[in-house]
């Protein structure tokens, strides 16, 4: 996330690398395996997200997978739980990976791009003011993933265990 995928130089950049790691370790006789963690909202990839996975594509490596951001969505539990939006991102995700994959020549199942995708979320209260990730969000976001067959589920980030900061009252 960040400046870096607005840079087209550089994402072109960071795929060549790629596939040059990729070829060295092929010819070893091993295998790379990329994950591609990009920022995402309700709608899906970001369009800098969807630019750094065709920049990798074109530079000739699939990705073994694409985790997807899945926080931060500027819209309170209050309103919507985030786990619904969670599940939004990942189904528009699909689609847009499905797409992307095969506009580049590289065909996948949905079932194949499903076990391609990954979620990660930001347990509890995210750093969106209203935003909060419950346990009931994640006991559904579980059963979403076995149901898909979503190829990785992960949280952001053990180490923002601390403290509560001005989005939650004292009790």
């Amino acid at each position: 996330e960040g400046d870096i995928l607005s840079d087209g130089a550089a994402l072109t950049r960071i795929g060549q690398a790629l596939a040059q790691v990729d070829t060295a370790l092929t010819d070893q006789g091993d295998q790379l395996a990329v994950w591609l963690t990009l920022p995402a909202d309700a709608s899906g990839l970001t369009a800098q997200g969807i630019a750094a996975l065709q920049a990798v594509l074109d530079a000739g490596v699939t990705p073994a997978g694409v985790n997807l951001m899945t926080m931060d969505f500027n819209v309170p539990s209050t309103t919507t739980d985030q786990e619904t939006l969670v599940e939004r991102s990942l189904r528009a995700g699909h689609e847009q990976v499905f797409r992307t994959l095969a506009a580049a020549g590289s065909f996948a199942t949905s079932q194949q791009v499903w076990s391609m995708l990954g979620a990660t979320v930001m347990i509890g209260t995210n750093d969106t003011s209203g935003e909060v990730f419950s346990l009931a969000d994640a006991r559904t976001l579980s059963s979403f993933a076995a149901t898909t067959g979503l190829g990785r589920l992960s949280t952001w980030s053990l180490n923002r265990d601390t403290q509560c900061g001005q989005n939650i009252a004292p009790s």
